[in-house]
């Protein structure tokens, strides 16, 4: 089966030429498509005279990682779509894994790797998950960080493929045809965050597999790009996306006992902040952030195209 990969950057020229070594080592000869949402101008110039074997798309403006995603699926024409992060980073036989677990399932749609920190231990905060319920939404609203730290955490490398009801956004391998289906990722969900919760659910419904291949390792920094993004933008984004999606898919009044759960959840978790450990500036402007845009929400829920550069 042919195979392509596709990765959306947004002002991580660091990391995406760290992603980009990496798969010129483990997966050459594979097509490689960078849809680059922030322009990077100098770095870009670079990256491309370095890596000239790549194919690059410039959008124009920040089409968020759904419509990023979908600029690059539209592009190509292979039967297997790997989307990474650039903040991602391929080993030894781990994209050709993903390939194989789908060649060898036809009813599996969706294959993700297991994601590693630099120090080879599995990254709890973004192994497989359940998809979430209307509780579990109101719960990541109102205390987000203990929400966090109930996600599973005992995915290992190695050992089978296993059946899942969610997988992380940041390493997923999609079937095209499956993926067209579905009308693909849905650019709603800008610029980043629920999309590929959003994807994984839309992919189950329609009668697919989506399962977790431990035995295709990737190195995963996480949050790469979205650490760029100013604290009102990333609350804004987070925030508004958390009501959308559970809006899209459990209705107006699971919506509004969601956006509820925002202003007194972000209220804890800056008074959490404030109560911990000195020196934690920059997370204390991120909490009182989420507080005054939650508080603004009050009336109705900003867009994150309103909130966010």
């Amino acid at each position: 089966m042919r195979i392509s990969i596709i990765i959306v950057t947004w002002r991580a020229p660091r990391l995406l030429r760290r992603c980009l070594a990496s798969l010129r080592r483990h997966a050459r000869g594979l097509p490689v498509t960078v849809v680059d949402n922030g322009r990077e101008e100098p770095a870009a110039g670079r990256l491309r005279r370095d890596f000239p074997e790549v194919a690059w798309i410039d959008p124009g403006r920040n089409t968020g990682f759904a419509g990023g995603c979908n600029l690059g699926l539209e592009a190509g024409g292979a039967d297997l779509t790997l989307f990474l992060n650039p903040d991602v980073e391929a080993t030894h036989g781990s994209v050709q894994a993903l390939a194989a677990t789908l060649a060898a399932d036809p009813g599996a749609a969706l294959a993700g790797g297991l994601l590693v920190d630099g120090g080879g231990r599995p990254q709890a905060r973004y192994a497989p998950r359940p998809l979430p319920s209307v509780a579990a939404l109101a719960r990541r609203a109102l205390l987000p960080d203990l929400a966090a730290r109930r996600r599973p955490t005992r995915l290992a490398p190695g050992g089978t493929p296993v059946a899942v009801e969610q997988l992380a956004g940041a390493c997923l391998m999609a079937r095209r045809d499956a993926l067209q289906a579905v009308g693909g990722f849905d650019p709603g969900f800008w610029p980043v965050w629920f999309e590929d919760v959003d994807l994984c659910l839309r992919l189950r419904l329609a009668g697919h597999r989506i399962l977790h291949v431990p035995a295709a390792v990737f190195r995963h920094q996480g949050g790469g790009s979205v650490a760029r993004m100013e604290p009102e933008a990333r609350a804004a984004a987070w925030y508004g996306n958390l009501h959308r999606y559970t809006r899209k898919h459990h209705g107006p009044a699971a919506a509004a006992l969601v956006r509820a759960c925002t202003l007194p959840g972000s209220a804890l978790r800056l008074a959490a902040t404030l109560a911990g450990a000195p020196g934690e500036g920059g997370r204390a402007r991120r909490a009182a952030a989420c507080v005054r845009v939650a508080a603004r929400s009050v009336g109705g829920w900003p867009s994150a195209s309103q909130s966010t550069s």
